[in-house]
């Protein structure tokens, strides 16, 4: 193991999962540079001092666990969220495709969202449906979600239970 050549030190980290846009970082007294690096796998594509990718690896493998059985990823998305937002989030961490009904069941189980009366956000439609001759006119008619000429399907916001909101 790379240690500091100084010396034995005692290595405390934290990890915190937050949003990065309109963060600004800056460096400090110990340290010249400062960025933000994509994670590959546990890893970044830098080279970190000492013992400090261990560490790193360490640390997103915790996040990852722990993103598992928690509503941990909620505070990324904007107080208003779709189902398919949501989802992505949690992709992204966990670096793989989730099944989205599966999902949708725990996400309902865990019961920390509400959906927000009146509200809906528009997303684009994916177009992966392919309908021919009459059936497409058919289940075009027949949708229940809104959509407008642009292409856009409307879903459900949702936002974070609060505790004022929670049932008793």
């Amino acid at each position: 193991m790379r240690r500091d050549p100084r010396g034995w030190p005692a290595t405390f980290a934290y990890f915190a999962l937050i949003a990065a846009d309109g963060l600004i970082i800056r460096q400090g007294a110990n340290a010249a540079d400062v960025a933000w690096w994509e994670i590959e796998g546990t890893r970044v594509r830098t080279e970190l001092a000492f013992d400090h990718a261990d560490i790193l690896a360490c640390a997103v493998a915790r996040l990852r666990n722990k993103v598992e059985y928690a509503s941990l990823p909620v505070p990324l998305l904007p107080e208003k969220f779709t189902s398919p937002d949501l989802q992505r989030v949690y992709e992204q961490i966990l670096v793989r495709r989730m099944d989205k009904s599966a999902f949708r069941k725990r996400i309902a189980e865990a019961d920390f969202l509400e959906p927000i009366p009146g509200e809906k956000r528009a997303r684009r439609a994916t177009g992966r449906r392919r309908c021919t001759g009459s059936s497409q006119a058919a289940r075009s008619s027949s949708s229940t979600a809104p959509s407008d000429m642009a292409g856009r399907r409307y879903k459900p916001a949702w936002r974070v239970r609060t505790k004022a909101d929670s049932p008793v």
